[in-house]
């Protein structure tokens, strides 16, 4: 338990922050991390799994079960081997998808392998994926790109590529 100021690695007391790490003249790393890192007022309210980060309220942020993972905002979920996943904004799900990436509010991506979903309440299972827009539900197998709101595709297996733009 440290009071105060703490420097690690520095010639002086900090002058502007509770912790101060590094020398802006070493060339090596100020700090390594493990197991997880959480930048977060009200951190009991994270999880976080291994080389994962979040940043955020607090409020129901998880990361469980995915490597590599980003979280920016609140109450977003990314769980289930979901490895190298990023999800920005407020109550996004990214759960089974490998390299997915869900922006905005209540993006919902299922085993979506490189797919990205930008927007609000779009709800996706495909790979090779780009959604924009809101109340979107896309299932697919691969390569559907869609811009704009409401527009519903579901197929499966050999899935002809599908371009969608605009409201449905």
């Amino acid at each position: 338990r440290f009071e105060g100021r703490f420097g690690i690695d520095r010639n002086s007391t900090p002058a502007f922050a509770s912790l101060d790490v590094g020398d802006l003249d070493h060339t090596y790393p100020a700090a390594w991390f493990r197991n997880g890192v959480v930048i977060s007022n009200n951190p009991s309210g994270v999880q976080v799994d291994n080389t994962s980060m979040v940043i955020g309220a607090g409020n129901n942020d998880n990361v469980s079960g995915s490597d590599h993972c980003l979280i920016v905002g609140s109450n977003n979920q990314i769980t289930s081997n979901s490895d190298q996943s990023v999800a920005f904004g407020q109550g996004n799900q990214i759960t089974g998808s490998i390299d997915a990436f869900a922006v905005g509010n209540s993006n919902s991506l299922t085993s979506s392998l490189r797919t990205q979903a930008l927007g609000f309440n779009n709800t996706i299972t495909a790979s090779s994926s780009f959604i924009a827009g809101g109340g979107n539900s896309i299932t697919a197998s691969s390569n559907i790109f869609a811009l704009g709101d409401g527009h519903i595709v579901t197929t499966t297996g050999s899935t002809q590529d599908a371009y969608l733009l605009g409201t449905a």
